[in-house]
């Protein structure tokens, strides 16, 4: 191969891989800061099939009195949060996921408000009683739906883990 050839593929690998889209990226855990916690959620429509995603899980709130968790929708017009967006993983656990109860969930998170694009609440992040209490993983899902809220819905479970 000579000098040229070996320029030109070069030249055109570079372009290629320049070109490329970029990979959506999940960072992995978040460590909350004392007031606000913000989350941002996505929608990835690149398979044909909306799937939702967040830049951070799990959010961590370590030895905080009601730190305030901010998820932000930065998705198309179309997809909006509603009253129900935010709620605990009631389901049968499946992989690494488990069940919150309700009762669980109302017992650290206060529901604050919500829009299309921003949904609120307020970590109690507060220990049972029990002072020897292990951290809480709080399972909760993500629901974001399709231009209304009696449309389609897609979800996503990620959790928030209270460090007492």
């Amino acid at each position: 191969m000579n000098t040229k050839t070996l320029l030109c593929v070069m030249t055109v690998a570079a372009i290629v891989l320049g070109c490329a889209a970029p990979q959506p990226r999940m960072l992995g855990a978040r460590h909350c800061p004392p007031s606000l916690c913000e989350a941002v959620v996505t929608i990835d429509e690149s398979s044909g099939t909306p799937t939702v995603k967040i830049d951070a899980d799990p959010l961590i709130t370590v030895k905080r009195d009601g730190p305030v968790i901010l998820w932000r929708l930065d998705a198309p017009e179309k997809f909006i949060f509603c009253k129900d967006s935010i709620a605990p993983h009631t389901t049968a656990p499946t992989g690494s996921k488990m069940t919150t109860t309700q009762p669980q969930w109302d017992a650290q998170i206060d529901y604050l408000t919500h829009s299309a694009k921003r949904f609120l609440v307020r970590d109690k992040n507060q220990p049972p009683s029990s002072p020897t209490v292990p951290p809480l993983k709080l399972f909760y899902d993500i629901k974001v739906y399709d231009t209304t809220c009696s449309g389609p819905s897609y979800k996503l479970d990620p959790a928030i883990f209270n460090d007492f």
